[in-house]
């Protein structure tokens, strides 16, 4: 049988949608830089094993507010992560990165995939669980989707299915947002985007902080500094008032610091803590105890 995307099922199914964004466009011209090549890892049961230093963006923007006890078990869950068959929140993710109109992010959309995901009948015992927690977060994206400001933009799709990751001081960090789009800003054309934190629980919100500066304001940066990287100065260079991280548990929305930059220097200075710290980590003993932190 055919292997089929969210996006593919999102098209055949939403034909004014369809229409609406074959008539905006998506600028296909946009292409973004190559992205450094992610480390190598091996297997080690349920485990992956990362010979050199990789970390998530969500992960390094809690590393930097977080106390030394658990900015020291991230590190450790990095090195030695365990294998995640099937990411939660995909559908709900899949289908945010296909809202976007020249009007916004299209509220309405959200909602009537959510009452599609909630109507449709699961198919394995995963379904049964994820399909109502994707349904409630896009019921809760679309309650906030008007606070981010991408009225007249376009969607630019990622290469090679996602958009890799980063290097600071060292080390690999993965940032991966949801949607990236294009927006005149003044006259020039300019780049922004969304990542989403599904986070449930308090421990996983992006307001926890540090010295006036929170997890939202970290997160945003990294991802101001992705697309700075993929579209460099003399191309298409990133909005820091349009680098946006939704959190939608606690339906809100963080953006990117005016003082982003001195945000980075903080960034890379905990990622030279990270560099410094990895080879030290004892595999064995994290694979030994076995414990990692579930973030769904």
């Amino acid at each position: 049988m055919e292997q089929r995307s969210v996006a593919d099922f999102y098209f055949d199914t939403n034909s004014t949608m369809k229409d609406q964004h074959q008539a905006e466009g998506f600028i296909p011209h946009l292409t973004p830089a190559r992205a450094p090549a992610p480390p190598k890892r091996t297997e080690a049961g349920k485990h992956y094993i990362y010979d050199e230093p990789r970390i998530s963006a969500t992960k390094l923007a809690e590393y930097v507010v977080a106390s030394p006890a658990r900015q020291k078990r991230i590190a450790q869950d990095c090195k030695v992560a365990p294998k995640v068959l099937v990411a939660p929140y995909r559908e709900a993710r899949d289908v945010f990165s296909m809202s976007l109109t020249l009007g916004g992010i299209n509220a309405g959309h959200l909602l009537r995939e959510a009452t599609n995901i909630e109507e449709r009948v699961p198919a394995s015992p995963w379904q049964r669980v994820e399909n109502p927690r994707s349904a409630l977060a896009l019921k809760r994206i679309a309650g906030i989707a008007e606070l981010v400001e991408c009225q007249g933009g376009h969607v630019i799709h990622p290469p090679s299915g996602n958009w890799g990751g980063i290097k600071i001081a060292g080390v690999y960090v993965s940032v991966n947002p949801e949607l990236v789009f294009s927006i005149v800003h003044r006259g020039l054309r300019k780049v922004g985007g969304v990542i989403l934190n599904t986070g449930q629980d308090a421990k996983f919100s992006l307001d926890r902080s540090h010295d006036d500066h929170s997890v939202g304001d970290y997160l945003t940066t990294l991802l101001y500094r992705m697309l700075e990287q993929r579209f460099p100065a003399g191309g298409t260079p990133p909005l820091h008032t349009r680098c946006y991280a939704m959190d939608v548990a606690r339906g809100k929305i963080h953006q990117a610091p005016q003082a982003h930059k001195r945000l980075l220097k903080n960034l890379e200075a905990a990622c030279e803590v990270i560099a410094m710290r990895w080879p030290s980590i004892d595999v064995n003993a994290v694979l030994a105890a076995s414990g990692f932190e579930d973030d769904v």
